[in-house]
């Protein structure tokens, strides 16, 4: 069997599974209306499952059972206010894209704090949650996109974003995650191919490196988070950076 990159919803355990889950939290019920009504006008009808709040607090509860995707918060919000509201949720270990709504610009800066997937302004939600939603949405399903292959007969999935870097050494290619490494027979030609569309440079003749990982570019190597070098070919250098830019740029816009 050829290895392939497919679509794998870890939660459901279901392939073509592409269901978003997504908490809105406003102590306004007219905003809260407003939100979820612009959200499914974007949306196919079986993509999203919303759930509402309009108490900071219930939807803390309700975090702690049940994992979003993306969660909208208003930051203005009595008692439990959008900002707390998020460091307790960071302080559970969530990774929710978190997305901040408010009517005052200067609490930009202090949401920074919390990793925000994107702060909107409620004068401009019309625009600004479509964009941040359909931002939101490709990275999500790109998060959940698997590599399948076979490993001593046995059929492996691994996520994409869990791929540290790929390696060949003769006929063989080397599939490096922070926790193993697979071996599998591909050439180093198809493994671009097929993991070119996720970003993936290519640094050095022998290795392909997920962007997602890299901490820093120096002059003759990528320096990755987990303190891995890989080589940093010097003809390569300059269109690595200029890779690496456009993706954080778009990862992070």
């Amino acid at each position: 069997m050829k290895n392939v990159v497919i679509f794998y919803y870890r939660e459901l355990g279901q392939v073509g599974e592409h269901v978003i889950s997504v908490a809105i939290c406003d102590d306004e019920e007219t905003m809260v209306s407003l939100e979820k009504e612009k959200l499914l006008s974007i949306s196919d009808d079986s993509e999203l499952k919303i759930k509402t709040f309009t108490n900071g607090e219930v939807l803390l509860k309700k975090v702690q059972q049940e994992d979003f995707d993306i969660i909208c918060l208003d930051i203005e919000m009595p008692n439990l206010n959008g900002m707390e509201l998020a460091k307790r949720i960071r302080e559970l270990g969530r990774e929710s894209l978190l997305i901040f709504i408010t009517n005052y610009e200067n609490k930009v800066f202090q949401s920074l704090y919390y990793a925000p997937f994107r702060f909107i302004r409620k004068q401009y939600l019309e625009e600004e949650l479509e964009e941040a939603y359909l931002s939101a949405k490709e990275q999500i399903l790109q998060s959940r996109m698997v590599y399948t292959f076979e490993d001593k007969k046995i059929m492996r999935n691994i996520s994409i974003k869990d791929i540290l870097y790929l390696e060949v050494k003769g006929h063989w290619i080397f599939i490096n995650t922070a926790e193993k490494q697979y071996k599998i027979r591909e050439t180093m030609k198809e493994m671009e191919e097929q993991f070119g569309q996720y970003n993936f440079l290519r640094p050095h003749v022998s290795f392909l490196v997920n962007p997602e990982w890299v901490y820093l570019v120096g002059d003759k190597e990528l320096l990755l988070e987990n303190k891995i070098s890989i080589p940093l070919s010097r003809s390569k250098k300059e269109e690595v950076k200029q890779q690496l830019a456009e993706y954080m740029g778009r990862r992070y816009q």
